[in-house]
């Protein structure tokens, strides 16, 4: 498979009012993300609650994510686990459903040593014919996947990608100088797309595309048609758009503006609480600079 380019949502998981998923606007948040013009989306990665789900539920919104996008762009499903083998076992659900990849996180809580990080993904690169990206969130995860081993298992056609959301952007070029030149190097820190984007990385999955997907997907064609003084009047904004995302219990601020940017009701599932009334009054704040002219 060719390298993975462009603007990719890591789309929000909807809940009832009882708790239970929504998937009829999941599709249609979808539906939206899609008409919008991205290339695709990521469901069930750390914005997507993934923790918060059970096997099935993932399962669910695996098969309803190829069902929503229908074709009109990749669908790159979160299959990560701290269990090898549950990560395995949903990789080979999303192949089977449709996926066109699958971004597994680093295996958390117990945290690995080098030697079985490199068989995590060995096992998911023997079990599934799809490409399989790694996903760096050391704030969650608790530590960093190093540039060595993500270089070493490039090379070995182990790993076809990687999201990196660790948002070092002189980590990140480095990994560019080294890595195959078909490797997908999709940055999860919307602050840095541009300047990995304009220096050989492939693009983002982008949280604000959530909420602004049209502006945030010009961003990356002004970078393809060399206006690079429009995508920065856009990244600017996208990087001060990233402080609200980050406001409050993770994510209940990209769903509490995707409540007011699409009218999807914005419940949540604990231990996520709703923003406070001082957290609203700041997102509001924020959104108010951007939401006249970018919705």
């Amino acid at each position: 498979m060719a390298r993975l380019e462009g603007v990719f949502c890591p789309t929000v998981t909807f809940f009832d009012a009882q708790g239970g998923l929504d998937v009829a606007t999941f599709e249609e948040h979808l539906h939206h993300l899609m008409d919008a013009g991205l290339q695709g989306v990521v469901p069930l990665g750390t914005m997507g609650e993934f923790t918060l789900l059970t096997d099935a539920e993932r399962r669910t919104l695996a098969e309803a994510s190829v069902h929503a996008v229908g074709g009109k762009g990749k669908v790159i499903v979160g299959t990560g686990s701290p269990s090898t083998d549950t990560a395995v076992a949903l990789s080979l659900h999303a192949q089977d459903v449709g996926a066109d990849a699958v971004v597994v996180v680093t295996p958390f809580y117990m945290k690995p040593n080098r030697d079985g990080l490199r068989r995590h993904y060995e096992a998911l690169h023997r079990a599934v014919g799809i490409p399989v990206l790694a996903y760096n969130l050391p704030s969650f995860a608790g530590y960093s996947l190093d540039n060595e081993v993500v270089v070493e298992l490039a090379r070995e056609g182990v790993l076809q990608g990687l999201k990196d959301t660790e948002g070092n952007l002189a980590k990140d070029l480095a990994l560019v100088a080294e890595l195959p030149k078909d490797f997908t190097l999709l940055t999860g820190a919307d602050p840095i797309f541009l300047g990995l984007t304009l220096q050989g990385g492939s693009g983002g999955i982008l949280g604000t595309s959530n909420f602004f997907p049209a502006t945030v997907e010009e961003m990356y064609r002004s970078v393809r048609e060399g206006n690079v003084k429009r995508a920065a009047e856009i990244q600017a904004g996208v990087a001060r758009l990233s402080e609200a995302i980050g406001t409050g219990a993770f994510p209940a601020a990209t769903k509490y503006i995707v409540e007011k940017v699409w009218g999807h009701p914005a419940h949540l599932r604990l231990p996520v609480t709703p923003l406070s009334e001082a957290e609203r009054s700041r997102v509001d704040a924020i959104l108010k600079e951007f939401l006249g002219s970018w919705k």
